[in-house]
């Protein structure tokens, strides 16, 4: 591995210029074959690829491209892209196939032509462990002066501009619209990401999940010893109004309904006896700050019963578009959560066989299935 004589980062073959501080690549640069890498590198069970011939351009956005191949399920994967001190991108999705795509679209900002260093993170539930990864890839970004046209020397690349391969010649020269279709027809050229561990923990919930669509929209299934819920984003199921305008959902905005809701409102336990209803933080016991409701009235612990309750959040007056509710319908098989309208996604959480919409669904070993049929992958 070579790095730059100015700056010490790394460099690939063919690189003319540094990916960080632009300097031109001399013929002598310091090689380090004999670096020791900061963190070991170990089996992680997931390979990411990414396709190394995606061309970014100055002043626009256009998608950087990733494929992850795991020999376990994965959910809740969030992929992030950093260039030191340049732009970023991240995207998460909630339950992911091997070997599925995953495209980030990135808005690189004028003054970053040349080629860029961008450090990718990879964060993944798989079962009961959320695994952290780290690598680094390298990207060409096509300068686009002021002027609207793109110059490009396609022979060698020089201060300011970029060698770009496999374009037309034509389109080095040429208006900025013609230049990003002649980028995305370039065809993919996949390459391993070299990744390493940076973390691998149990997770806080101890819960599997996966989201599956159906004639009617989607479900979301859920195994789990508890189930919480709340505004922040690590609860199982989070519990925000969005039918409002940009300017209400606000968080500055003292009318923001989603203000009356805690990040940690209330959790579900389920017991010997049943399932209960439990107001506030599960883990610091912090109850809620506008309260929860059942059918109206106010719990701090209640039994579920078995016929269908009206959950809501915030405010016991189910029928104010400010107030957050889930039907709620408990049984020894599982819980059925479904907002009124079927807006939300429905949640199932499941104990064992549970019937819904004319479906059976359940939980064997480390996967879903639905009918019978298996709807998490191996």
């Amino acid at each position: 591995m070579m790095k730059c004589k100015k700056c010490k980062s790394p460099l690939q073959d063919g690189d003319h210029f540094c990916g960080y501080c632009q300097t031109k690549v001399v013929d002598d640069p310091i090689c380090l074959d004999q670096a020791t890498p900061s963190v070991e590198e170990k089996e992680s069970g997931i390979r990411v690829e990414y396709n190394a011939n995606r061309k970014l351009l100055e002043g626009s956005m256009l998608p950087l491209e990733f494929r992850i191949h795991s020999n376990e399920a994965l959910s809740e994967v969030a992929l992030s892209v950093c260039s030191t001190n340049k732009f970023s991108a991240e995207r998460e999705v909630i339950y992911f196939s091997s070997g599925g795509d995953i495209a980030l679209d990135v808005a690189v900002p004028c003054g970053s032509s040349g080629t860029v260093n961008l450090d990718v993170s990879l964060k993944a539930r798989r079962g009961d462990m959320v695994l952290k990864l780290h690598g680094t890839c390298k990207h060409e970004v096509c300068p686009a002066p002021s002027d609207g046209e793109v110059h490009i020397n396609v022979n060698q690349g020089h201060a300011g501009e970029v060698h770009i391969s496999n374009l037309n010649k034509s389109s080095t020269f040429s208006d900025k619209q013609t230049l990003i279709c002649e980028l995305n027809a370039l065809e993919a050229s996949w390459k391993i990401l070299p990744t390493r561990i940076v973390s691998e923990v149990v997770a806080t919930n101890g819960a599997q999940s996966i989201v599956v669509e159906t004639e009617n929209g989607s479900i979301q299934l859920v195994k789990s010893n508890f189930l919480t819920f709340g505004r922040s984003r690590d609860n199982h199921v989070v519990t925000r109004l969005t039918g409002f305008s940009s300017e209400r959902l606000d968080p500055l905005n003292e009318k923001n309904p989603n203000r009356f809701i805690s990040g940690h409102q209330c959790w579900f336990h389920r017991t010997d006896d049943g399932v209960y209803v439990v107001d506030g933080d599960r883990v610091g016991g912090k109850p809620s700050s506008s309260g929860t409701f059942m059918d109206g009235e106010r719990v701090f612990r209640k039994k579920v019963p078995d016929s269908p309750v009206m959950l809501s959040l915030s405010n016991k007056d189910v029928s104010r578009t400010t107030t957050y509710s889930l039907r709620v319908l408990a049984s020894e098989k599982g819980v059925v959560l479904q907002a009124p309208n079927r807006s939300d996604c429905v949640c199932l959480w499941l104990f064992g066989v549970l019937e819904f919409e004319g479906s059976v669904y359940e939980h064997r070993g480390d996967a879903f299935y639905r009918d019978g049929v298996r709807v998490c992958f191996s």
